[in-house]
């Protein structure tokens, strides 16, 4: 799963089998340069919830549920600028599992 933040959209993708990828959700969403922005993210079954500042998504598959799921949060990167032209930092991270 991959929770994909650019300057004018969001986009959840998931891989439901080696080398494959699969847009579950795509929203144009302008993202705001240089502000900080809140993300929470929660999964439950093959169901993946989230929280962009205010926006809620919703992206629904079987391979939410694979114990082995792996996630990616990215952005913007590369271009004329450089690999760090997408580069995202973090505050208060957290991760908490819930049984």
């Amino acid at each position: 799963m991959h929770l994909v933040l650019r300057k004018d959209h969001i986009r959840v993708l998931a891989s439901p089998s080696k080398g494959e990828s699969v847009e579950l959700f795509k929203q144009a969403h302008p993202l705001a340069i240089g502000e900080w922005h809140r993300v929470r993210l929660g999964f439950s079954g093959e169901t993946m919830t989230a929280t962009f500042d205010d926006t809620p998504i919703t992206a629904m598959a079987p391979c939410v549920a694979v114990q082995e799921l792996s996630f990616g949060l990215g952005g913007d990167s590369g271009g004329s600028e450089g690999e760090n032209a997408g580069a995202m930092e973090f505050r208060r991270l957290q991760n908490t599992c819930t049984p």
